[in-house]
């Protein structure tokens, strides 16, 4: 059973695709003021939520794009790679759970 954080943190990782994604199609030059204001609300997000490793490679994103820093495509694709990471080991500890659940709920029955 998927936890009230677990849905919102996985609905702001969906976001933080979305929008890298588009970074990568469109460039770092294109990202408006509008998405740059996302972007800041999701890293925030994303600290607040005690993804701090993820939120400080977006930042480093953020801080590319407003500085038009010549290394921003690398940090893109840093955050990327950690944004993925991040996603894969919060879907391995809801599968950690809901296997325990299922384990729990079939001893359950046996008793």
């Amino acid at each position: 059973m998927l936890t009230d954080d677990t849905r919102q943190i996985g609905l702001v990782i969906e976001r933080l695709r979305e929008a890298l994604d588009d970074l990568t199609v469109r460039g770092l030059r294109a990202c408006g003021g509008e998405q740059l204001a996302s972007l800041r609300t999701t890293r925030d997000e994303l600290a607040g939520a005690g993804a701090t490793h993820l939120a400080q490679s977006l930042t480093r994103v953020i801080d590319a794009i407003t500085s038009d820093d010549d290394d921003g495509p690398a940090h893109l694709m840093r955050a990327q790679a950690t944004l993925r990471l991040f996603d894969r080991l919060l879907t391995l500890d809801v599968a950690k759970h809901a296997c325990a659940a299922m384990a729990d709920t079939t001893r359950g029955g046996d008793a």
